[in-house]
């Protein structure tokens, strides 16, 4: 044996050393982690009393069946792949028809597919010069979002943009669609047939068809459970967009909600508005739903750009099992469209650096300006991506051509629209996080929106006081025991045990070597962007969970992704070399990740929605949920008299905001009026002219609010001796009063108040 035979095995021999050594480190911490999770998040946490329940057991023990189904389906002796799938279909569906979300994912393929077709006319028309973009699905997806919310806008201009006007405009612009596309909807079907016999054939390789049918399982968990998932949030601002969006005549009514979740540039809530004001819910949450699955198929093409198909796959399991991620498919909120168009965005610039075409670039930056749109924290960690493009543009030198550059027409038209609203209400662009900014630049708030800076993001508060050290020191617990007084909110949205683990490891794997790191920036641009973005990204991350008083976890969601990317190409090789030792490492954080999500949720909900096999295919909340909860408040009477009244605007005084929410009418809660616009109720005159400024028509009062705000209470005793409201209805403590411009006080009016200030009295 010659002597470079002999250094060459000594090199072998060193590197699994260090392998092993590596992997046994990551043992001991995934060790510690999962006793970690067990005993104190599953054990001494709020999710305590969840896992106890029999429900979430019978949840837990129904999503192994499916994934023992579907593993069965994918290693059937079938020829074509797509047989395999097509059985995976068929249990998908009969699972959604037994929890009654049958009709949603039906409506939401169609929905999936009319935007589809809306981007890909409209690519075929204004980016006809180029074939390769027409046929970019995702891209035309992302313009299909534009051109709907587009569309919607132009609606509300034309004062028919409520959703009942749009589920009549909508199927004429889909049928027109499906005849002028026939064609391309053929070709993209059969496309898919060949893809899923390429991509998707797991024949012969069980761990292959074990990672999909997981992957699967992940989202009929989400799936199953929807109905279940109305949080207050959603109920708050995404599920009533019939009354805070576009009550009227379309987005561009005039508001009376204070608080800043109304005025954010509303992307989600104006391409899922058509499905609101129906009595089941699930049609809203079908949209995000649709997708994350969009998300998961976004993230495998990715994947696919560094890694191979099996690193692909690893990518897109890690991200559908991690709770914060997959969980906010269940919501009405914007944080899932928002992540797919941020992968969208990376999809394309990863493309662009890896052939150097600059019309990638520019498609890249299109989707990046759409995601503006969406949910606020975008403003961020868009910006930053966009910063580092750049950077790697300037590294790699990729020029565009200025033809190219109209593929910034549809994005920056729904950017307009969307920011036009925001300015009509509110008097700025953008209302959280760059306030300030825009106040140098010369806007001003209008009547009666103030909108000061957050205290809670200012980084002088953070660096001059005790709150410096106290948020440092609670960032392990955030990572790894969200069960403190200070990191309460992330027990809902927490990221689980499989995270924590791999960003530290890929974190030291970058820092144990870091000249060999920077040297192989130089040579390989997509390992480079992936580290840069990994690097930049967890330290923005890091410094929002310093400045931020209470963080949650769906805030992160971009540093999960960035941080699989980099772990399912370069972790993988270790990985590789021990896959014994890896496996043993895997399976507890894929057990702990998997229990934890079903057990999170936005709702609190425990379980999967009932099976019921006679449910139509839909789930009515308006009878489930909406009904049992104003009984359960003494609301019903409220209730039925607002839907059989023209009451449509009303402030409410009332702590029981979840149920008042829901009620038939543009709602405003007299609590949030006190912390986003204090000067309207300062004085009853200005009260009352706020009123008449947003054309409130009543305000509903809870003799119980009368003994927790005394304030409220003079100002409504106030307006009733004015002559400026009368009594209309009261029943079971609540009075709704009109708001009238009268001289002399109604009587009716008059005693009740006198009724329930006497009652105050006595019992203090």
């Amino acid at each position: 044996m010659n002597k470079k035979a002999i250094i060459y095995k000594k090199d072998d021999k060193k590197k699994i050393l260090i392998g092993n050594v590596f992997l046994l480190t990551a043992l001991f911490l995934v060790g510690g982690v999962c006793i970690l999770f067990w005993e104190g998040f599953m054990r001494g946490s709020d999710f305590s009393w969840t896992v106890q329940q029999p429900d979430y057991w019978n949840a837990v023990v129904e999503m192994l069946l499916v994934f023992w189904v579907y593993v069965i389906c994918l290693t059937l002796p079938v020829n074509k792949a797509i047989y395999r799938y097509i059985g995976i279909i068929l249990s998908f569906l009969v699972l959604m028809y037994m929890h009654a979300f049958i009709f949603a994912i039906l409506v939401s393929v169609l929905y999936a597919l009319m935007i589809y077709l809306t981007g890909h006319l409209i690519c075929k028309s204004i980016y006809r010069y180029d074939k390769d973009i027409a046929n970019e699905f995702h891209f035309c997806f992302t313009i299909g979002v534009a051109g709907i919310i587009c569309l919607v806008a132009i609606a509300s201009l034309l004062k028919c943009g409520t959703p009942s006007k749009l589920r009549l405009i909508f199927p004429i612009v889909f049928i027109s669609e499906l005849i002028l596309e026939r064609k391309q909807i053929k070709q993209k079907i059969t496309k898919i047939g060949e893809g899923f016999e390429h991509r998707f054939n797991a024949k012969g390789d069980f761990i292959v068809a074990a990672i999909l049918a997981l992957i699967c399982t992940m989202v009929t968990v989400q799936a199953c459970r929807a109905n279940l998932g109305i949080d207050y949030d959603s109920i708050w601002y995404g599920l009533r967009s019939n009354y805070v969006l576009a009550p009227e005549n379309g987005i561009y009514d005039k508001l009376i909600m204070m608080a800043c979740v109304y005025t954010y540039s509303k992307g989600f809530e104006v391409l899922s508005l058509v499905f609101s004001g129906l009595p089941s819910y699930s049609f809203t949450i079908s949209v995000n739903v649709m997708m994350g699955v969009l998300t998961l198929l976004a993230i495998y093409r990715l994947g696919q750009i560094a890694g191979r198909k099996r690193t692909s796959l690893f990518f897109v399991l890690l991200v559908s099992l991690t709770p914060s991620i997959m969980n906010m498919m269940v919501t009405a909120k914007s944080d899932t469209v928002t992540i797919y168009l941020q992968v969208v965005v990376l999809l394309y610039a990863a493309l662009a650096l890896k052939e150097k075409r600059g019309q990638y670039l520019l498609l890249s930056f299109s989707v990046l300006l759409l995601s503006f749109g969406f949910k606020p924290s975008s403003i961020v960690f868009s910006t930053m991506i966009a910063v580092i493009l750049l950077i790697m543009i300037g590294i790699v030198r990729i020029r565009p051509s200025r033809k190219d550059f109209c593929l910034f027409i549809m994005p920056l038209a729904s950017i307009c629209f969307l920011w036009g609203r925001t300015v009509l209400i509110t008097g700025y662009p953008i209302t959280s996080l760059v306030v300030p900014l825009f106040e140098k630049m010369g806007y001003y708030p209008k009547y009666p929106y103030t909108l000061p800076p957050n205290a809670t993001m200012s980084l002088k508060t953070l660096l001059t006081t005790e709150a410096f050290w106290e948020r440092l020191l609670r960032l392990p617990k955030i990572f790894f025991y969200p069960n403190t007084s200070d990191v309460y909110t992330l027990e809902m949205t927490w990221w689980g045990p499989l995270f924590s683990v791999i960003w530290i490891v890929s974190l030291f794997s970058i820092l144990l070597k870091p000249i060999k790191a920077i040297m192989r920036i130089k040579e390989d641009c997509i390992y480079g962007f992936q580290v840069i973005c990994f690097l930049v990204c967890s330290g923005v991350s890091l410094g929002c969970m310093m400045l931020l008083s209470t963080p949650d976890g769906n805030y992160f969601v971009l540093m999960h992704i960035l941080t699989y990317w980099y772990a399912s190409t370069e972790l993988c090789r270790f990985c590789f070399k021990g896959k014994k030792l890896a496996g043993i490492i895997a399976v507890p954080l894929v057990a702990c990740n998997f229990l934890l999500c079903i057990a999170i949720s936005w709702a609190w909900s425990v379980g999967l929605t009932p099976i019921e096999m006679d449910n139509y295919g839909y789930y009515n909340h308006e009878v489930k949920q909406v009904n049992p909860q104003m009984q359960a408040n003494e609301l019903t009477e409220v209730y039925e008299y607002l839907k059989s009244s023209e009451i449509q605007r009303m402030i409410v005084c009332s702590e029981k905001e979840a149920a008042m929410f829901k009620l038939p009418a543009v709602v405003e809660s007299y609590t949030h009026q006190k912390v986003w616009a204090p000067e309207t109720i300062k004085t009853v005159e200005e009260l009352y002219g706020f009123l008449k400024y947003a054309d409130v028509d009543s305000i509903l009062f809870d003799e119980a609010y009368s003994s927790v705000d005394s304030h409220c209470t003079e100002l409504v005793k106030a307006l009733i001796d004015q002559g400026k409201l009368e009594m209309e209805f009261s029943a079971y403590g609540y009075a709704i009063f009109h708001v009238v411009d009268n001289n002399e006080p109604d009587g009716a009016a008059v005693q009740y108040m006198n009724n329930v200030l006497a009652s105050l009295e006595n019992n203090s």
